[in-house]
């Protein structure tokens, strides 16, 4: 599995310059070396109409990037449970697990392993 990042400004300028010229959104991600999904993604978030801005869509992507804060960060009591266990030298998957386990019926405090050992 390829990691994913973020399209860059330079990448979506790309992506209008070819757009506007009327390429198709495989040429266009053939070109970037990116998934057709990720470009026809980027142009029904971030266009107007049938306008696409690269500086304005940038914005927008760092707007929702921000939005929506980290799990952990955000939660202080799921994160001394993550780090209950890992201070009792339990995998992330081990601690995601007993999360589950000791709360069926809090979906707040679910947390993927990856999201642990992200954090």
């Amino acid at each position: 599995m390829r990691n994913y990042h973020r399209l860059t400004l330079a990448e979506r300028e790309v992506v209008a310059l070819h757009y506007h010229s009327g390429m198709s959104i495989r040429n266009i991600s053939r070109r970037l070396g990116r998934s057709p999904s990720t470009i026809s993604r980027e142009l029904s978030r971030n266009r107007t109409g049938f306008y696409y801005v690269p500086v304005t869509a940038n914005n927008k992507a760092r707007r929702r990037c921000y939005r929506n804060p980290r799990k952990l960060v955000k939660d202080p009591h799921l994160r001394r449970a993550v780090l209950r266990g890992l201070r009792q030298e339990w995998s992330p998957a081990q601690i995601s697990a007993r999360l589950r386990e000791q709360y069926p019926a809090k979906e707040f405090m679910r947390v993927c392993a990856e999201t642990i050992y992200t954090y």
